[in-house]
């Protein structure tokens, strides 16, 4: 293989980048697991680069059992992306038909198991030649004489339920959404058409033996993965903006309850921490921190009183609503002052009540 051939730059540049993008995109999945698309959108991008590097390797073979090898190999990655692809649009947009979704993952699979004992490959029964064509300033080898095979048209249905599942996807989250989710429908929506709709036509042409051209499945998932990465990039600068703004909310709220010698405080019943101002933490004797554990607050509660604080405070949890109570809190050692409490119960993504 020519290193530095056209296509050789070419194809290397777009994988190492869905390598950086899904790369990053995992360890954010990791870090942050309520980000599901994250690690989603990893597995897509991880797995476009192989199809990204089999499909190079098949353009420079040097024989028609090379090729096909090669084209073999490709449905192994290619089976991992379309399925991180469908599982992503509906996680991302929230809408997709959850019958389509099974069927596509099932019909992908089908075409994995069937490619792995199909000899020379799932699209081909033989493949005698391969031809070689300029492309992009290089001479690549293409499918020559070939006998497609039966199976084949699983592969068709296969790219036509995908664009079916994608349009509908796209349609659903348009003609509910706001402008926000528009945006998002359109934008995801209109990539993967183009590569599903436009480049999986081409391919099944190829494949079909209509045109002798490469098979070129990474420009147009390219498109893709591009599209992806720049509607998550929107989302995590607005969160980011919106924490931003959050801090400062809880600033200024700080700020005007210390004024009203009030302490505020935020209990997250899932993850059992809790969110304290200073002044929250003074009036229970709790150190500097500002988030500690729920424990920490009731072991500073008069025994008398937590007896009943407890079951009380798992039926608002439960209940959702508001709740005034006052009792007696042991600040430090010998010590006992009354508090009076007021606390509001709602749900929160993930389960439990804050």
């Amino acid at each position: 293989m020519n290193s530095l051939s056209h296509v050789t730059v070419v194809w290397s540049v777009i994988a190492a980048a869905a390598l950086l993008l899904g790369l990053m995109h995992f360890v954010r999945g990791v870090m942050d697991r309520r980000w599901g698309v994250d690690l989603l959108f990893a597995l897509t991008a991880l797995c476009f680069v192989g199809v990204a590097y089999t499909e190079l390797l098949s353009m420079h073979a040097a024989s028609a059992e090379e090729w096909v090898y090669w084209i073999r190999w490709c449905y192994l990655p290619l089976t991992g992306m379309l399925i991180g692809l469908v599982l992503f649009v509906r996680r991302y947009l929230g809408t997709g038909r959850a019958w389509l979704i099974a069927l596509l993952i099932g019909l992908r699979l089908l075409i994995l198991v069937i490619n792995a004992f199909h000899d020379p490959a799932i699209a081909f029964d033989r493949v005698d030649s391969v031809a070689r064509v300029p492309f992009l300033g290089d001479t690549i080898s293409v499918v020559g004489q070939a006998v497609t095979s039966r199976w084949q048209w699983l592969g068709t249905v296969a790219s036509t339920l995908l664009v079916v599942y994608v349009v509908d996807a796209a349609n659903s989250l348009w003609r509910r959404g706001d402008a926000d989710e528009r945006r998002r429908a359109l934008a995801i929506g209109i990539s993967i058409f183009l590569y599903a709709g436009i480049g999986g036509v081409y391919v099944q042409l190829v494949i079909w033996g209509v045109t002798s051209l490469p098979i070129l499945i990474t420009p147009t998932f390219a498109i893709v993965i591009l599209a992806m990465a720049f509607e998550l990039s929107r989302d995590a600068l607005r969160a980011s903006r919106l924490a931003r703004d959050l801090q400062e909310s809880r600033r200024r709220l700080e700020l005007a309850a210390d004024a009203a010698n009030l302490g505020l405080w935020e209990w997250n019943s899932r993850t059992g921490r809790v969110w304290a101002t200073a002044r929250a933490r003074e009036i229970f004797g709790l150190g500097e921190r500002a988030v500690t554990e729920v424990e920490d607050w009731l072991a500073r509660i008069h025994p008398e009183d937590v007896t009943w604080i407890r079951p009380a405070t798992r039926e608002v949890l439960g209940g959702g609503g508001e709740r005034a109570a006052e009792f007696r809190v042991c600040p430090a050692p010998g010590s006992v002052r009354w508090v009076s409490a007021h606390g509001h119960a709602e749900r929160v993504d993930g389960g439990g009540a804050t």
